[in-house]
């Protein structure tokens, strides 16, 4: 079973090297080893998501979602749009499901 936590400084440095910018953070751990991570940064007046997903955890879109989920509530408590680039073939469809708007060529934007 994977369960999604907070993302801690040590996993953080682990996937990104060491952190030049504050962040929100989950991570997807299985069995005590980190299979994911996902987050958001603040870029002047909005936030950027960013991940590194491994198999297990894009196989399971019920727990993609449910990480969505927690980092769209957080921007919404700080009142922030999330900004996206989807890279993945379903980035367009999954971003689009949950909410998120195409604004340019592969840019996407979710409003609180």
């Amino acid at each position: 079973m994977i369960n999604i936590e907070p993302a801690t400084k040590e996993i953080l440095e682990c996937f990104y090297g060491k952190q030049k910018r504050s962040v929100f953070a989950i991570s997807a751990i299985e069995n005590g080893k980190v299979v994911g991570v996902a987050g958001l940064y603040i870029d002047t007046s909005r936030f950027v998501m960013f991940s590194d997903l491994g198999n297990e955890v894009i196989c399971n879109k019920r727990l993609i979602i449910k990480g969505m989920r927690k980092l769209k509530e957080f921007a919404k408590k700080k009142r922030l749009p999330i900004h996206a680039i989807g890279i993945l073939p379903t980035a367009d469809s999954f971003l689009k499901h949950m909410g998120f708007v195409e604004i340019t060529k592969g840019l996407y934007q979710w409003e609180y």
